[in-house]
């Protein structure tokens, strides 16, 4: 394998939190948090930041790190992706770690790569944790997966699934917004159309499933706080504040 890169899409006009990958944590943007992280991953080669953002261009900057610009018309942060990967030529595994995850576990990266590295038949994978915090499975914004035997995404939901029509059930599977790809896979994903799943849930991976794709989950003990609303990021500082470090 001659590379792999990450890629953070990141735009400024978030629906749920306007700016928010510029929102402070501590000192640092939530972007600067995550590109920092993104860096101590073994295993991965670059880290760019995808934007059509000048302000988002001007963090990056700031801290040193490297950004793309790119389109305004993208439909998701897969799009955003590719467009940059297609500019790459000598990688051939592509990371995507969405910019709302701040504390992004650098174990659970690490292993997703070594996976996609030693499994060359998987054309695309994504985390995945174990859940059973009722308001989490509960919420909107933590999306939920069921899965084959063999670990492969069966679908994707904002609503909790799989429905326990006769036993109460806590114990559920949360998808965490990093996605693996073969960069050819990924190349070849972003011609299809959106997909009817994926414009109903609002989700980019449906568009893999409805066209007979596999998606392979990789699990990790990683349950982070995913910044979508003001009241997740009160609840990312409160975090870093308890871990010590921010004061």
């Amino acid at each position: 394998m001659s590379g792999t890169i990450c890629i953070i899409p990141a735009r400024y006009e978030s629906k749920r939190f306007l700016g928010k990958v510029l929102a402070d944590i501590g000192g640092k943007s939530i972007l600067s948090w995550i590109y920092d992280r993104v860096k101590q991953v073994k295993g991965i080669d670059k880290v760019i930041v995808a934007t059509d953002n000048e302000r988002i261009k001007n963090e990056v900057e700031g801290f040193g790190g490297i950004v793309e610009l790119t389109r305004s018309d993208h439909p998701s942060g897969t799009d955003r992706v590719a467009e940059v990967a297609a500019r790459i030529k000598n990688a051939d595994l592509i990371v995507n770690v969405q910019a709302d995850e701040p504390f992004i576990s650098i174990d659970a990266l690490e292993k997703g790569v070594n996976e996609m590295k030693t499994r060359p038949e998987i054309q695309m994978g994504t985390l995945v944790t174990e859940d059973c915090d009722i308001n989490s499975i509960l919420d909107i914004n933590h999306v939920k997966v069921v899965e084959t035997e063999d670990h492969f995404a069966l679908y994707f939901s904002r609503s909790p699934i799989p429905f326990y029509r006769d036993i109460l059930q806590t114990h559920y599977l949360k998808h965490i917004g990093v996605y693996f790809y073969k960069r050819d896979f990924l190349l070849k994903l972003v011609k299809l159309p959106q997909s009817r799943l994926e414009l109903a849930e609002r989700l980019e991976q449906l568009r893999v499933l409805e066209n007979g794709y596999k998606i392979y989950l990789i699990k990790t003990d990683y349950n982070g706080i995913s910044v979508d609303t003001v009241a997740d990021l009160k609840r990312a500082r409160e975090y870093a504040l308890q871990m010590g470090w921010i004061s």
